[in-house]
């Protein structure tokens, strides 16, 4: 999932957003893909944090208003299946990096991206891989 960061969190809108620009690149050699997700970050961020909080309590109560931070841990990844034998997350250069070490049988993929909520929020993408008989 995709969401703000402490930079741009008063320019997010989460009903009008989607994944970030995404390129794909494939390794013959290494038999890895490469997702790399440009303008991204692993860590949103601080915490948001108020002088007074009460200024910014809705009915009586405070109300955090952006769930901050988020983070995802840069590294391997735990677990396998019948396509993916092994996957590492990184970051580099203002990107994220998702490289996915593909297993013989993974000789076709599909990629589709939508949102997890009705009211369009909550970006994702989902890779799909199958044999070819």
């Amino acid at each position: 999932m995709f969401g703000p960061t402490e930079a741009n969190i008063g320019e997010f809108f989460a009903a009008a957003s989607s994944i970030p620009l995404t390129d794909t690149a494939f390794d013959e050699v290494a038999n890895t893909l490469t997702l790399t997700f440009h303008d991204t970050a692993l860590t949103s961020g601080k915490p948001i944090t108020y002088e007074d909080p009460a200024k910014h309590a809705w009915h009586g109560q405070y109300v955090q208003p952006y769930v901050l931070p988020t983070s995802f841990p840069a590294g391997p990844l735990a677990g396998t299946n019948s396509f993916i034998s092994a996957a590492e997350v990184r970051e580099d250069d203002g990107s994220v990096q998702v490289v996915l070490t593909l297993t013989e049988r993974a000789q076709t993929y599909t990629a589709e991206n939508g949102q997890l909520l009705r009211d369009e929020s909550r970006p994702y993408l989902r890779l799909s891989f199958r044999e070819i008989y």
